[in-house]
């Protein structure tokens, strides 16, 4: 076999670039669309509610007394998450004014412990973090502090979910910024053909 023809073997069709050099380019095209698409799919970020679709209280509250609901959070995505936890109108959107006088409380059954205290429709901060596969047993209280009129809670509880990983979703951008500085710098190689 010629030199010639040993150079033409390691050469992809159409450039003259060899075959390994797609490699890399290849390998980051593919672990950017991994990424993208665990993004996307919500894989990476998921909550599973128990009491979803479902009444978690009643629909109000008597003057001076309290309802309480139980309900179990499930971290069902790939990365750790903290949780929060937010009102909105059973119609879809931010919920109504919430009524005032109104306490809520959260505690982890497990131990007792009091997650969130205060003023009915004030935001909760994260009550949480749930590791990959953790479960966790809530009980949500509304207590009244009126002393005539019932009080309605007509609202869904929305249970948020973020990465508890500072940053991760910058890992998307860093490939594609990789990516576009490989293709910057990337540069044909060729060989020397000896006739």
């Amino acid at each position: 076999m010629s030199v010639t023809g040993a150079a033409a073997l390691g050469r992809s069709a159409g450039d003259g670039r060899p075959v390994a050099a797609w490699i890399p380019l290849a390998t980051g095209l593919l672990v950017l669309a991994a990424a993208i698409l665990l993004v996307i799919s919500g894989m990476l970020v998921r909550i599973q509610n128990d009491r979803d679709h479902l009444s978690l209280l009643p629909a109000s509250v008597g003057a001076g007394e309290s309802v309480t609901g139980e309900l179990t959070l499930t971290n069902t995505g790939l990365l750790p998450v903290t949780v929060a936890m937010e009102l909105r109108s059973p119609l879809g959107g931010p919920a109504p004014g919430p009524p005032p006088r109104v306490t809520e409380s959260v505690i982890r059954t497990g131990d007792g412990q009091l997650l969130y205290q205060g003023p009915l429709g004030s935001p909760t901060g994260t009550l949480m973090t749930l590791d990959r596969g953790q479960q966790v047993h809530l009980q949500v209280t509304m207590r009244s502090e009126g002393e005539t009129d019932a009080v309605p809670l007509a609202y869904d509880y929305y249970w948020t979910a973020r990465a508890a990983i500072p940053g991760w979703w910058w890992i998307t951008a860093i490939l594609f910024v990789s990516l576009l500085v490989t293709a910057a710098f990337w540069r044909p190689f060729t060989r020397p053909v000896v006739q």
